[in-house]
C-alpha cells in the first residue's frame, strides 16, 4: 500500500505567507505612524480644500501657466482634481487615497496633479460637462477631469454615490482610462465629450415645455419616504439614486400652481433625516432612495431657500409646523451659519467610518446613558430612534403634529446639552454669492411672515453688500479680492438682494445699485452666442488654455445663474421701465428672452437639476408684470404674490395712480405702462396657472 511522502516545503511556504501577512497588516498600521509630508505648493493657500492637500506627500501644483509649461516638458496629461471641502466624496478621495504616501509616486509618473477650490473658482465647477453630467446625475464638487499638455480635454471621472470608496486601484484606473483617451484622440479634437456637450447650444433656439418638465418633476415628488428622486443613467440605464432636497423642484411646483404636491412633497421632507432637528436647516442629500447614507453637509443657499418655500406654504394654509421649520432654519441660518458675522456657505459634515453623524447620530449607548427607560421608548416612537429601521440613528419625526410641542422641545434640548462638546466646522465665509442670496431670500421669508424683526436684521446684512463694491461691479470675496476673481453668481447675488430690498422697503437707490451690477455682468459674462453666459470671464484664464465655457445651468447648491440671470433681468428689465431712468431696461429685457431661447433646447433634454430654469421660465411667459400701486402697498403686494405665485409681482411705491385707496391697487405692468387697476379676479382669468393650462 503506497504511502504519503511529507512534502518538506510546505511549512516553510506557509510561514513564508504568514509572515508576509503580518507584515502587510504592520505596514498599514505603521503607515499611520509616518510624520506628515512637507508642505506642498498650496501651503499658502486661505481655501479649505486647497489647504487640505498642503501637507499631502502628492505635490500639488496651483493652476497657473507654470502648470502647462511643465506638461508640456514632461510630455504628461494634467489631472485637475476639481473639489471642494464641502463634499463627502472629495473628503474621502483625500483620506482614501490622495493621503497615501506609496501612491504618490505612481500618479505623479503618470501626471501633473492640479488641486482647484471651487470656492474660489466657483466658473471651473461647470468648466467640463456643464449639460451631459446632469443626463448622468453628477454632482460637480469633486471630479477628476485629465487635460493634454495642450489644455485639450481628455475625459472625466465622478463619484455617483458619497459612499463609494476611492482606493489606489480606482485612482491609476482613472489615469490609465485618460491615457487611452489621450492615444486614442489624436489629433481629432472633435470626437471629445467636451465638444461634444459644448455644441448642445448650438443650432436653432427652442422653447422650454414646461408640460413635460412639470410631468418629470411630479413624478419624482410626493414620495412618502422624502425628498426628491436623483436618477443616475448610462447608456440609457438606471445605475443609481438618491434622495436630494431641490428646493428649486419645490419652487417649480409652487410656480405652477401646485400647492396640494408641494405641501404632500415637504411634508415628505419634514419627516425625512434630511430636516435635521437637532440644529435646523436641512442637510442636502442621501445616497438613495431608502436614505441608506446621510451626507451630513449643509449648505447655506438651499436653506435659505427651504425657509422661502415653509413661509408660503405657511402663507397658504396657516399650518403651524411650515412656520416652525421655516424659523428653526432662519436661526440656524443666522445663529449657527453667520455666527462671526459674515455668511458661511456651508457646515461641513462629521461622519465618521461608519456614515454615522457624530453630533446629529443618536447612538444606543448615548440613550440608555443619559434618558430613562420611559423616555428612551418615547425617542423610539416619536423621533423613529430605532437601530432596524434607522442604522444611522438620525432624529426623525413620526408626525408633523408633533412640531414644537414642550415635550419635542424638551428632549431636543437634552440631547443638544449632551452634545454640546461635539464640534462642528464651517467654510466659505464671506462669499458674495452666498451673502447676497442669503439676504434675498430671507428678506422674502420676512415679507411673506411680515416679520418685522428679522426685516431689520436682514436690512443690516445687505447695507454691507456694498462693502463687496468694486467701481460698477463687485468683488467676490471681502477677504481675499485680490486672489479670487469674481464668478456671475456674485454678481447676481449683489442684484438679487438688491431687487428684494426695494421690494420690503421702497429703497429705490437699491434698485438702481442692483441695475447697475446687472448690466455689468451682462458685459462680462457673455459668451459666444447671443443669449449664452458663463460662471467665469475668460480674462480670468491668462494662460493659454482652450476656451472652457462654463455656464451653471443645474441648481446642485441652490438655483442656477442661467436661471437667477433670466430671472433677475427680467423683473429688473419690466420694472425698469416704468421706474428706472438711467439704466438700459430695454436691454436687460431682451437679454432674459434670448437667455429663454438659447438655453431651452438642451434644458429640455435634461433630466435632473434645472428646474430652476423651468420656474424662471414660467414667470415670463405672459410678458406681464403685476404692481401693487400705491402710497402703503406691502399688504396688497405681499397676498397678491401669495395668491398669483406664477406671474411676478411688484409693489410700486408712492404713488396713487388714479386710486383713493392708501394700500393701493393692482395694474397690469407691460411694455413700461401700467394698466388698470384690475382686481385680481380679471387677473386671474387673463392669466390663469400654468397647472390649470396643463390640465386643460
Amino acid at each position: 500500500m503506497p504511502t504519503k511522502r511529507f512534502r518538506t516545503s510546505y511549512p516553510y511556504a506557509t510561514a513564508t505567507t504568514v509572515l508576509v501577512a503580518i507584515m502587510g497588516l504592520a505596514s498599514r498600521e505603521l503607515r499611520k505612524e509616518i510624520p506628515p509630508a512637507p508642505e506642498n505648493a498650496l501651503a499658502a493657500s486661505n481655501e479649505d480644500y486647497l489647504f487640505a492637500g498642503s501637507r499631502q506627500t502628492l505635490r500639488w501644483r496651483p493652476f497657473d501657466e507654470a502648470v502647462f509649461q511643465e506638461a508640456k516638458k514632461k510630455n504628461k496629461m494634467i489631472m485637475l482634481v476639481i473639489g471642494d471641502i464641502c463634499s463627502r466624496s472629495a473628503r474621502r478621495a483625500d483620506s482614501d487615497c490622495f493621503s497615501d504616501p506609496y501612491l504618490a509616486d505612481k500618479v505623479e509618473y503618470n501626471v501633473i496633479p492640479v488641486r482647484i477650490d471651487i470656492s474660489q473658482r466657483p466658473d471651473m465647477a461647470t468648466a467640463f460637462l456643464p449639460f451631459l453630467r446632469s443626463e448622468i446625475g453628477l454632482l460637480p464638487y469633486f471630479q477628476l477631469n485629465f487635460l493634454t499638455p495642450n489644455g485639450d480635454y481628455l475625459n472625466s471621472s465622478y463619484v455617483l454615490s458619497p459612499t463609494e470608496r476611492m482606493t489606489d486601484k480606482w485612482l491609476l484606473g482613472r489615469i490609465e482610462g485618460a491615457r487611452s483617451a489621450w492615444i486614442k484622440m489624436g489629433n481629432d479634437r472633435r470626437k471629445t465629450l467636451q465638444v461634444e456637450d459644448h455644441t448642445l447650444l448650438d443650432g436653432p433656439v427652442a422653447e422650454p415645455d414646461l408640460a413635460s418638465r412639470y410631468r418629470l418633476v411630479a413624478a419624482a415628488t410626493g414620495l412618502p419616504q422624502g425628498g426628491m428622486v436623483i436618477k443616475s443613467f448610462a447608456k440609457d440605464e438606471l445605475i443609481a439614486m438618491r434622495q436630494q432636497i431641490d428646493p428649486q423642484s419645490l419652487d417649480f411646483l409652487w410656480r405652477m400652481g401646485d400647492v396640494t404636491r408641494l405641501a404632500r412633497t415637504v411634508d415628505s421632507i419634514l419627516l425625512s433625516p434630511l430636516n435635521d432637528l437637532l440644529d435646523g436647516g436641512f442637510f442636502m442629500n442621501g445616497s438613495d432612495a431608502q436614505f441608506g447614507g446621510i451626507m451630513f453637509d449643509k449648505f447655506a443657499v438651499p436653506n435659505a431657500e427651504m425657509a422661502l418655500i415653509l413661509a408660503r406654504l405657511y402663507a397658504k394654509t396657516k399650518r403651524p409646523a411650515y412656520r416652525y421649520f421655516c424659523e428653526r432654519t432662519v436661526s440656524f441660518l443666522l445663529n449657527e451659519m453667520a455666527e462671526l458675522g459674515p455668511m458661511r456657505a456651508y457646515r461641513i459634515g462629521d461622519e465618521n467610518d461608519g456614515l454615522r453623524s457624530r453630533r446629529t447620530s443618536i447612538p444606543a449607548y448615548f440613550l440608555r446613558s443619559n434618558f430613562s427607560p420611559e423616555d428612551r421608548e418615547w425617542l423610539r416612537v416619536e423621533f423613529n430612534l430605532r437601530s432596524e429601521s434607522n442604522p444611522q440613528m438620525i432624529p426623525r419625526l413620526r408626525s408633523l403634529d408633533l412640531a414644537g410641542t414642550e415635550k419635542m422641545t424638551t428632549m431636543l434640548e437634552r440631547i443638544r446639552t449632551e452634545k454640546r462638546f461635539v464640534s462642528v466646522k464651517y467654510g466659505g465665509e464671506g462669499i458674495l454669492d452666498v451673502e447676497g442670496t442669503v439676504a434675498a431670500r430671507l428678506l422674502q421669508v420676512a415679507r411673506v411672515l411680515d416679520d418685522t424683526d428679522l426685516m431689520a436684521k436682514i436690512a443690516v446684512r445687505t447695507d454691507d453688500l456694498s462693502l463687496y463694491r468694486v467701481g460698477v461691479g463687485v468683488a467676490a470675496s471681502k477677504k481675499f479680492q485680490q486672489s479670487q476673481p469674481a464668478s456671475l453668481g456674485d454678481y447676481l447675488g449683489f442684484a438679487d438682494a438688491m431687487l428684494q430690498d426695494y421690494m420690503v422697503f421702497g429703497r429705490i437707490n437699491s434698485l438702481e445699485r442692483g441695475a447697475t451690477v446687472l448690466e455689468t455682468a451682462l458685459s462680462e459674462f457673455a459668451g459666444e452666442r447671443e443669449g449664452e453666459f458663463n460662471e467665469g470671464s475668460t480674462s480670468d484664464i491668462p494662460f493659454p488654455i482652450p476656451y472652457l465655457p462654463s455656464p451653471r445651468l443645474t441648481d446642485e447648491r441652490g438655483e442656477s445663474s442661467i436661471a437667477r440671470l433670466m430671472r433677475l433681468t427680467y423683473v429688473y428689465g419690466t420694472v425698469g421701465q416704468f421706474i428706472l431712468q438711467e439704466t438700459k431696461p430695454e436691454s436687460m429685457l431682451a437679454a432674459a428672452q434670448s437667455i429663454r431661447k438659447r438655453y431651452s433646447k438642451v434644458a429640455n433634454r435634461m433630466p435632473n437639476l434645472v428646474s430652476g430654469f423651468f420656474a424662471s421660465s414660467s414667470f415670463m411667459q405672459y410678458g406681464v408684470v403685476v404692481a401693487a400701486v400705491g402710497r402703503r402697498p406691502e399688504k396688497l403686494f405681499r397676498n397678491t404674490a401669495i395668491a398669483l405665485p406664477w406671474i411676478p409681482v411688484v409693489p410700486i411705491y408712492g404713488v396713487e395712480q388714479g386710486s383713493d385707496q392708501a394700500e393701493g391697487s393692482l395694474y397690469i405692468l407691460r411694455n413700461g405702462i401700467l394698466e388698470g387697476p384690475t382686481p385680481m379676479e380679471e387677473i386671474i382669468r387673463k392669466f390663469p396657472s400654468p397647472i390649470q393650462q396643463i390640465g386643460s
